[in-house]
């Protein structure tokens, strides 16, 4: 419950900034999370299959975000998958 109430007030805070639209390059940004995901949990085994020169014109903070949140769900939901 305490996360959920934290991520809750980081959301708030968020809409509040005007948005900083950039190109972001999205494989680089996933292959960063991916690693901070590994250390975090290197009993894990997981094959993840990015698009090179994948970008697009966002917020970098945003995106971070949203991709952060997918990809920590697909971890968690996958965790009794043997090879995911």
């Amino acid at each position: 419950m305490g996360t959920l109430i934290d991520e809750l007030l980081n959301l708030s805070r968020l809409t509040r900034v005007e948005v900083r639209r950039q190109q972001v390059d999205l494989a680089e940004a996933t292959a960063a999370i991916v690693a901070d995901l590994e250390r975090h949990h290197p009993d894990r085994e997981v094959r993840v299959c990015v698009s090179p020169n994948l970008t697009a014109d966002a917020d970098p903070e945003l995106v971070h975000i949203a991709l952060a949140n997918l990809l920590d769900n697909a971890w968690k939901y996958t965790g009794r998958t043997a090879r995911p």
